[in-house]
């Protein structure tokens, strides 16, 4: 009788040991993958401030839209006069 409740509470422990790993190891992946998720919010956070702020300035700043136009679209104003240079050829050495 000795050995059959030996044999039973070795049995429980071997199973709430293995049991008690398996729920360490899930909580410390979980926890890694919280972690990661804070920094993806953090970031995503941040970009939709960012974002406010560009939707903020194009509602109200003029000089900031012009600046736009200028560098991404190549506009100009009215009566401005665009030059273009051009370098030589450097793959001719400089020579035609």
């Amino acid at each position: 009788m000795r050995y059959i409740i030996a044999a039973v509470v070795l049995a429980v422990f071997v199973y709430v040991s293995f049991g008690a790993s398996k729920s360490v190891y899930k909580i410390w992946r979980l926890s890694r993958i919280k972690s990661a998720e804070e920094k993806t919010l953090k970031s995503a956070q941040g970009e939709k401030k960012q974002l406010e702020l560009e939707i903020e300035r194009l509602k109200s700043d003029s000089l900031y839209i012009e600046e736009i136009a200028r560098e991404e679209y190549g506009m100009i104003k009215e009566g401005e006069e665009v030059f273009q240079i051009t370098l030589p050829d450097s793959s001719s050495g400089g020579k035609k």
